[in-house]
């Protein structure tokens, strides 16, 4: 509809070539740059003005993203979490906050939830959106316990254009809210059979090769989550974690495969690597069939921000792990 009124407000002053493409040649035009191949590529091939259709491109970006933040608030009940100054955020959500929405679920009040650290302390989303009889009183029991020092109802607005779109953002929650909820499962564990920044590895590897990506496109990736996460000039590299990320990047991540596979020795976590692999999966559709409004190698290293936060890995560690990630597949031969 967004692009139907573009068009037609639009014709009266467009070139001649611009103006001969209808709303649906636009809109198809939109849909590839937005996938990731060149603007001007594209306006030659659709024979539309550059200029043109880079109009069109914003206002496609612009009115969708109005469409998912007024979707999201309809779909998402969000609220932000403060805890007692001291207090564990990982304590709080798994002893105290997760078994009681937990409860929520089971008892079909909500039907998914999810978190993100956010200073100073929790964003917790909670679908359908029309849940606060059902969820307040249990935040008010919790401020009045001493286990959340405060809460606040709070408006959600996803970052749909870092994630692709609305067909994206569908894939992001359902992970989002799997992915949660094994964190806390393995939170919850005082010995677990792998470290979190390993296992950590594994799963976004899982997610890659379901994506479909080969080895330096797994490398890309890395790279591009190691750009929103400089490093500093006094910070070295450091040999034995490229080693290690070495043999982690060339593991078999399959749910099914010698890791997370019946007998394998991560077999516990093999719900864990079928989520990510089966959003990679998704991704990798909607990329091909075009749905997807943003290249996926991007959408994929957002997925690994988002995930790393949860997971609770210090800005230190997620930027050692991606710097040397990028690194160690950019300096390898062909696997």
């Amino acid at each position: 509809m967004a692009t139907d009124q573009l068009n037609s407000d639009r014709r009266k002053n467009m070139p001649c070539s611009s103006a001969t493409a209808t709303p649906a040649e636009i809109a198809q035009a939109v849909l590839a740059v937005l996938s990731g191949t060149p603007l001007d590529q594209v306006a030659a091939e659709k024979d539309i003005e550059s200029a043109d259709l880079a109009d069109a491109c914003q206002t496609y970006q612009q009115a969708g993203l109005a469409a998912l933040e007024a979707h999201a608030e309809h779909d998402w009940y969000q609220v932000s979490l403060e805890l007692p100054t001291g207090d564990s955020v990982e304590h709080t959500m798994t002893a105290i906050l997760a078994p009681r929405l937990q409860q929520l679920q089971d008892t079909g009040d909500i039907t998914a939830w999810w978190f993100i650290r956010k200073t100073p302390g929790l964003r917790v989303r909670i679908t359908p959106g029309n849940t606060a009889a059902a969820v307040e009183p249990v935040l008010d029991e919790l401020v009045t316990s001493g286990a959340l020092a405060s809460w606040r109802r709070t408006r959600y607005e996803p970052e749909a254009m870092a994630f692709g779109g609305q067909p994206g953002m569908a894939i992001a929650h359902k992970l989002f809210s799997a992915d949660s909820h094994h964190i806390l499962a393995y939170l919850r564990q005082s010995q677990p059979a792998i470290g979190r920044r390993e296992l950590s590895i594994l799963l976004c590897t899982a997610m890659f090769r379901g994506a479909g990506q080969e080895w330096f496109e797994c490398g890309d990736i890395w790279h591009r989550v190691s750009q929103t996460r400089p490093k500093p000039a006094d910070v070295a590299s450091s040999a034995e974690l490229a080693t290690q990320l070495a043999t982690l990047l060339t593991h078999d991540p399959r749910p099914a495969g010698p890791l997370f596979g019946n007998e394998g020795p991560l077999t516990a976590f093999a719900p864990w690597a079928n989520a990510f692999h089966d959003a990679g999966c998704v991704l990798a559709t909607a990329g091909n069939d075009g749905t997807l409004h943003r290249g996926i190698r991007s959408v994929l290293a957002h997925h690994v921000i988002f995930h790393w936060n949860r997971l609770g890995l210090t800005l230190p560690t997620q930027t050692i792990l991606a710097h040397t990630a990028a690194g160690v597949i950019a300096g390898s031969e062909v696997v």
